[in-house]
């Protein structure tokens, strides 16, 4: 949420078919937006930001939603993930504000996810934080030395892996 670029924020909501005037009204709440930071119990001079999204907005989870919906389409397009039984559908991703849980059969798909993050933060200013985002490991021949070095810093484990609430298991 914090390092969302306000160009893109808005070029974004354009490119959704948003309005002049919609665009307008969050250009004018975000355009000067400022924050004061304390240190030591003693208030900053205002320091201006041009990316993030207000935290307490009530447009903010929507807005992250947005923005981080070409990032998901991106995705979409070009991982395979999980091909289901039905001929033509596949489950590729879920995702529920900042947390996007990845579908990944194919080991190509890595390097693939890797290449789509650089492009997203590149256009957006947002990163992924490896470190904190979890793998569960299904079936043999993965190895996280063979893994894009981004993607070596995730936590991969073959036990359940909680996300949004619910434990996913390679056995339930």
């Amino acid at each position: 949420f914090d390092r969302v670029d306000h160009g893109y924020l808005l070029g974004t909501l354009r490119a959704f078919g948003f309005g002049p005037q919609f665009v307008g009204f969050l250009q004018v709440l975000y355009a000067a937006a400022e924050c004061l930071v304390r240190l030591n119990w003693t208030l900053t001079e205002p320091v201006s930001f041009g990316w993030g999204v207000r935290q307490g907005c009530p447009l903010s989870g929507q807005l992250y939603a947005l923005a981080i919906e070409p990032f998901l389409c991106l995705l979409r397009r070009r991982l395979t993930g999980l091909v289901l039984r039905e001929p033509g559908l596949r489950l590729v991703l879920s995702a529920y504000a900042d947390d996007v849980l990845l579908v990944v059969q194919d080991p190509g798909d890595l390097g693939r996810v890797e290449a789509c993050q650089m492009v997203y933060s590149a256009a957006s200013s947002a990163r992924v934080n490896w470190v904190k985002s979890s793998g569960l490991v299904v079936g043999d021949g993965w190895r996280a030395s063979s893994l894009p070095p981004a993607l070596q810093a995730i936590r991969w484990s073959a036990g359940p892996l909680l996300y949004l609430g619910v434990y996913l298991s390679a056995t339930h």
